[in-house]
Parts: structure tokens; sequence; C-alpha cells
């Protein structure tokens, strides 16, 4: 339908600014399109590291959204993620957040925080398409604010850029093509298959369901 066609701009936002240290938090108000996500087992608790507040991932708690990835979001479509993350133990691979329930190859978006030098910052189930950062470990305990932005090349429609950032550096840049396809939720802490957990916390979390290049 047309009206499926039409961009939402933000798709999800979640922050612990919005809740009080020591917080329990069984749902999470998504910010962006209406809905909201919640805890499978147990909830997240709010805690204050490093001058942010953060839910706080043990690796146990695990989100499922009430709502579906829009289908602008679908095919080969650009995007823009952000997100701060900071992890005191990094392990080879850690699902922040998966976007998608697909489980074929280019139909992932996976926000990952990983020490694997292929796949740790973003996971596409491809191989080439997907990007790591070598020096992440270096990155334990600090805070980090990872961006990812998607724009369709002019000169290749069926062609997006794109271009990975850690604390404004830049860390991949490539073009890369995508099929996403229909997803029946999101997932915060592990991926949708259930792997990956991730032992770390988030501050914040945006999803746009169009490009945005990083300001300088």
């Amino acid at each position: 339908p047309v009206a499926d066609q039409q961009k939402h701009g933000l798709v999800v936002s979640l922050s612990a600014d919005d809740f009080v240290v020591n917080d329990t938090v069984p749902y999470l108000e998504n910010r962006g399109v209406k809905g909201y996500f919640e805890a499978r087992k147990l909830p997240l608790v709010v805690k204050e590291v490093k001058g942010k507040k953060a839910f706080h991932f043990e690796g146990t708690q695990v989100y499922t959204s009430s709502f579906m990835l829009p289908a602008t979001l679908q095919d080969n479509a650009p995007y823009t993620l952000e997100a701060w993350v900071l992890n005191d133990s990094i392990s080879e691979n850690e699902c922040v957040a998966d976007f998608t329930t697909s489980h074929d190859e280019l139909e992932k978006i996976m926000l990952v925080n990983g020490t694997e030098p292929r796949c740790g910052v973003i996971n596409h189930y491809g191989w080439y398409e997907d990007a790591g950062y070598k020096d992440m470990k270096e990155l334990a305990g600090k805070w980090q604010h990872i961006y990812i932005c998607l724009s369709i090349r002019r000169q290749r429609q069926m062609c997006i850029r794109d271009r990975v950032y850690i604390n404004g550096k830049l860390v991949s840049e490539k073009d890369i093509q995508l099929l996403v396809k229909p997803s029946q939720f999101i997932t915060l802490g592990r991926n949708a298959e259930g792997d990956w957990p991730f032992t770390g916390y988030l501050h914040s979390l945006k999803l746009w369901d169009e490009y945005l290049p990083l300001k300088e």
C-alpha cells in the first residue's frame, strides 16, 4: 500500500534519561512509531555509569517490541542507526538490538558490540556487507557513540553507501546491498534467535528510516 511507503523518520527511540536511577523497567515506551518493548523475563534496572543513565543488560534480559519494522526499511532502503553503549568486557559476539526476525543472507539488521573484526558492530548476515572494528577491545569500559548511516548512491540506485562511525571516527565505509524482509518484531539484549546475549549498558538507541549524515 502507498501508505506503507510513507517515511516515518524516527522509528525507534529509547533513552534511559526517561527514568530514575534504580528504576526497574518491565516496559520501555518507544518514542518513535507507536508501541513499546516488553521484557520476556527479567526486567532491566537503570544505573548511572560514568556520567550517563543506562539500562543494565546482564545477558539475561531480553525485550521484544509490540510493533513491526515499517515497510520503509524493507529491501535495500537507507537507514540511520545511533546508540550509546558501554561494555565492561566485550566478548566476540554480543547483540544489542536485532531489528529483524529474518534468518537469511542480507536480510538482517543487527547492532552488535563484539570483538569479531568482521561483524562486531553491524551484522547483515552477509560477509562483505558486515562491519567490525579491529580495536573494539580497547573500548571496554568506555562509552561508545555508534553511528551507522546508509545512503543510496545516485549513479547506482540499487547500491547503498554504508558508513560506520564509533566516537566520531569512521571505521568502515563501503557499498553494499541488502534484502531486508518484513519483520514481526524488534529484539533487545539478544538476537531474534535468542543467541549472542549482551552484557553491558545502553544509554540510548535510535533508528530512522532515512539517511542522516553524521554531524561533525
